[in-house]
């Protein structure tokens, strides 16, 4: 027992996305190391309410073992300053507009854009 009170939940608070209720929204991290503990969702602490439903692989180590509620969470909450996104992970203007217009994306933009959204998805191993 003396192991779960020394890991915490790490949490990252949205600037830019609310819950209904009004509360910003929480980004459970996807750290799982000796101190943090993530589940890679985010959820309203207020509501008590995952906005994502877990995915279906049972050895997913991020759904399979996120309780159903994140009041559940069984180690004590750590907030997080969001680290800054490396220069090449971050999309350019130039690159926005490209993307906007009809002709089909290179590959490399397609690796960029994937690497960008990588961050909101379930991580399997």
């Amino acid at each position: 027992m003396a192991e779960l009170s020394k890991k915490k939940h790490g949490v990252v608070r949205s600037t830019t996305r609310f819950c209904s209720c009004g509360q910003a929204v929480l980004y459970s991290t996807f750290e799982n190391d000796v101190l943090l503990r993530g589940y890679d969702a985010f959820f309203c602490l207020r509501c008590d309410e995952w906005f994502e439903s877990g995915c279906s692989d049972l050895r997913c180590e991020y759904c399979a073992r996120r309780p159903l509620k994140p009041s559940h969470v069984p180690y004590e909450m750590l907030e997080l300053v969001p680290k800054p996104p490396k220069p090449d992970d971050v999309l350019v203007e130039e690159d926005a507009e490209r993307a906007t217009e009809s002709e089909p994306l290179s590959e490399d933009e397609k690796n960029n854009l994937a690497r960008l959204f990588s961050f909101f998805t379930c991580h399997k191993n």
